[in-house]
């Protein structure tokens, strides 16, 4: 199956922070998340595993109890239901996956 990205439009999740839908299949999800600098991702946990891989920028991230500084080239799992946030320190680009399909991320 083929999607192409371009063709979602972005959705504003938060004043500097958007959320454009990839695909997905029967048991994974993917978006792209957009984050301006100083935006913070508030600390939240979901039912859902999560994989993701920065593309671009550098932030602080907070996976349960552990915070790192992470940039450009980092990836991460995030079990379900552990807590966790992010905060921009510049222009950020994400790619998450989430599993099972989140269908409030669905188009």
């Amino acid at each position: 199956m083929f999607f192409d990205a371009t063709s979602f439009e972005p959705v504003e999740v938060l004043p500097g922070l958007t959320r454009r839908y990839l695909g997905h299949g029967k048991r994974i999800l993917g978006v792209e998340f957009v984050i301006a600098p100083g935006v913070a991702i508030p600390a939240h946990s979901h039912p859902y595993e999560q994989a993701g891989y920065l593309v671009q920028g550098k932030g602080k991230m907070r996976i349960g109890d552990e915070w790192r500084d992470v940039q450009t080239g980092a990836s991460y799992v995030i079990a379900e239901d552990v807590e966790h946030e992010f905060i921009a320190e510049e222009p950020t680009t994400v790619i998450d996956f989430f599993s099972p399909p989140r269908e409030d991320y669905q188009p």
